[in-house]
């Protein structure tokens, strides 16, 4: 009985990380929890064309975007991801790659220092200039795109003199591990929600091109 109920809670554990693993990300990125994704170091590393055509999610910050047409590149600083494939950002990139979009992508919505995630399959790498400098690009041909909701936090109390809450990123007001409070009822509600300030840059975008 002891071995049946350890498999058992085993296989509760496994169902709930692919669960979690499965609602994590937005559409237009998901993958199957199995799924082999290619690293961008694998593809960096690939001197025999191995990678090419396999399945990559790779984020991070806008730098430019260029249309041709109907088939639009943007250009991209990568940052690590989170299990959302949410990029997280800091003073170090890993690099630079591009994503090719078989579409006209809004260079004003897509702009410069949007946070940005791209599912896609590996492609050639292209040579380009970053200043004066040659670069090489590792390149996907995009299959899914998530531009994430662009909000700026403004901290007025620093010294947390006010006790306030947080806001998550679903742009709600929370003072604990259960409220749902948005952020207008927060700001309605007294001078605690006043300590933050949201300033709302751009709305999530999503692209999905089918096979």
């Amino acid at each position: 009985m002891e071995i049946i109920s350890k498999v058992f809670k085993s296989l509760l554990i496994t169902i709930a990380v692919v669960l979690t693993g499965c609602t994590g990300a937005p559409n237009a990125i998901k993958v199957d929890p199995f799924t082999n994704l290619t690293t961008f170091a694998e593809a960096t590393l690939d001197k025999d064309n191995e990678t090419l055509g396999t399945q990559a999610r790779w984020a991070g910050k806008i730098a430019t975007v260029r249309n041709n047409g109907d088939i639009s590149e943007i250009e991209i600083v990568l940052f690590p991801s989170r299990e959302t494939g949410k990029p997280q950002t800091s003073d170090i990139s890993i690099g630079r790659f591009k994503a090719i979009v078989p579409l006209y992508v809004d260079p004003n919505l897509y702009a410069r220092g949007r946070l940005i995630t791209v599912l896609g399959e590996v492609a050639n790498p292209t040579k380009g200039q970053i200043g004066e400098h040659e670069y090489t690009y590792q390149t996907l041909n995009a299959k899914g795109v998530y531009l994430w909701k662009d909000i700026k936090r403004i901290n007025t109390d620093p010294l947390n003199m006010m006790n306030t809450g947080v806001l998550n990123e679903q742009n709600e007001y929370s003072s604990g591990p259960w409220s749902s409070q948005t952020v207008e009822e927060g700001q309605n509600s007294g001078t605690a929600a006043r300590a933050t300030i949201t300033r709302n840059n751009g709305d999530s975008h999503s692209i999905i091109i089918p096979n």
